[in-house]
């Protein structure tokens, strides 16, 4: 597991669309959001069992930030934003 019990308490985990998700962490440090993606994505490859079946998994990651002025939709297409940047 990337996040360990202690540091996971503080992040929130949101389904966006299809199989894209966004992990809201708290973090100020650019830094520190940049070794947590490394993070997650040194998972690549390790399986998870679903119904029977083994699964490699298979991240793309990237960093948004949230605007002091949350706007919604601007928020939503920053982070699609980071995700197609992730995948090119």
């Amino acid at each position: 597991m990337v996040l360990s019990r202690g540091n996971a308490d503080n992040m929130l985990v949101m389904r966006i669309g299809a199989d894209q998700f966004v992990l809201i962490t708290g973090l100020y440090e650019i830094e520190a959001a940049k070794e947590l993606s490394k993070a997650v994505l040194s998972q690549n490859g390790q399986p998870i069992i679903f119904e029977g079946k083994e699964l490699p998994l298979s991240f793309w990651c990237d960093i948004t930030t949230i605007p002091e002025s949350l706007r919604y939709n601007d928020f939503f297409t920053d982070m699609h934003r980071a995700i197609i940047d992730s995948k090119n």
